[in-house]
């Protein structure tokens, strides 16, 4: 189970979708790859981030904009994020550092 180039979809509270891959994952926020280039970080208000790993599993969360640059990439930074997701989180980071010590909760 690793995350990188996993379909990620961003939803707005107005319902626009964004479809991207994921880059990067931490338990505090992600990076992003966007699919439309043509976003705009002030219309990120606190969006809600579903991403879908290869064996299906679905971390959900809202998040907030940190930024995004020139290569379409978008940080986000976990706003609220359920139990079962962080938990998923947190064993997906753990199998991609391959120690489970580097963690701090």
């Amino acid at each position: 189970m690793y995350f990188h180039d996993a379909q990620t979809q961003i939803i707005l509270p107005d319902g626009q979708t964004y479809d991207g891959s994921l880059l990067d994952i931490s338990l505090n926020g992600c990076l992003l790859n966007l699919v439309d280039a043509d976003i705009d970080i002030d219309t990120m208000k606190i969006p809600e981030l579903a991403i879908t790993l290869d064996d299906g599993l679905v971390i959900s969360a809202l998040a907030e904009a940190v930024f995004i640059n020139k290569e379409s990439q978008l940080g986000l930074r976990f706003t609220n994020i359920g139990l079962d997701s962080i938990t998923s989180l947190k064993h997906l980071v753990e199998l991609n550092l391959s120690n489970s010590n580097f963690i701090r909760a």
